[in-house]
């Protein structure tokens, strides 16, 4: 058998050549969801051991052995520390997913994408997505938009804003602890 011999015609066109930053552009589209995917895990891991930590207090409040205040004291205040090593994780990691964000859209323009564009445009209104036709295919239209509550905060602020109720509920728990003491021994004598 030749060499050109059971080849189809296709093998013989030239591939076309990527435009220059596509290669990248698939690269950083990676990265941004090897780092949101980052984001949520860092986010469930110390939701976790908030929920966790703050279940046992809880507990202990409730039902004070001797020397469990000072366990409620010591826990709220490792509470504490979880919640700034949280946020502290979570900053650095939305911090890297709005780079490569940004950068991304950089790329979009220089290769006339428009996905994150579109995104931003969302978050503030409804958005129309032209789909051209295509052979028998008609031309299409198709609305998309978002409740209200997904454009009230992004995940960003309500993720914050969960980190400082868990941080409030262990300052408070370790006040709490501070408080109930001398009411204990008042009610002893």
């Amino acid at each position: 058998m030749g060499r050109d011999e059971g080849k189809d015609d296709l093998d013989e066109t030239p591939a076309k050549a990527a435009p220059p930053g596509l290669a990248e552009y698939e690269i950083v589209a990676q990265l941004i969801q090897d780092t949101g995917q980052t984001v949520w895990t860092i986010n469930g891991a110390y939701l976790l051991a908030a929920t966790v930590l703050l279940s046992v207090l809880g507990s202990l409040l409730a039902d004070p052995a001797p020397g469990g205040l000072s366990v409620i004291r010591w826990g709220a205040l490792l509470g504490l520390l979880i919640c700034v090593l949280w946020w502290a994780a979570f900053e650095r990691a939305y911090g890297f997913y709005n780079l490569r964000i940004h950068y991304a859209r950089r790329l979009e323009r220089m290769l006339g994408f428009q996905i994150h564009e579109l995104g931003r445009k969302l978050d503030k209104d409804k958005i129309d997505i032209d789909i051209p036709a295509s052979g028998a295919l008609a031309a299409e239209s198709y609305p998309v938009s978002m409740l209200w509550i997904g454009r009230l905060h992004s995940s960003q602020a309500w993720t914050r804003w969960l980190m400082g109720l868990f941080a409030g509920v262990f300052i408070l728990l370790h006040v709490l602890s501070w408080v109930i003491e001398p009411a204990q021994s008042c009610a002893g004598r």
